[in-house]
């Protein structure tokens, strides 16, 4: 257990995944909507893994497509069209 702890976690979801619980709430502040879209992706990743209800709101993103932040978030990893085939 102890090395466990100690060991580094080297990518976002994972970082997330190591402190969250279900259910959770969670305030996440980014600089810029790069950061926002790969905190959304890590999210995401977490949730689904938990099989949690999985819910994007654009509202207040500067003027993006949906095709835009699709874009984005699969280049960041995450799996669009297969979550929006879940529905």
């Amino acid at each position: 257990m102890f090395l466990v702890q100690s060991e580094r976690r080297v990518t976002l979801t994972a970082q997330l995944q190591a402190f969250l619980t279900v259910p959770d709430d969670v305030l996440g502040i980014v600089e810029n909507s790069e950061y926002l879209h790969r905190l959304d992706t890590a999210f995401f990743q977490v949730g689904e893994t938990c099989s949690a209800l999985l819910v994007k709101f654009t509202r207040g993103e500067q003027d993006i497509s949906l095709n835009t932040l699709r874009a984005a978030l699969t280049g960041y990893g995450l799996a669009v069209a297969q979550l929006e085939a879940e529905e």
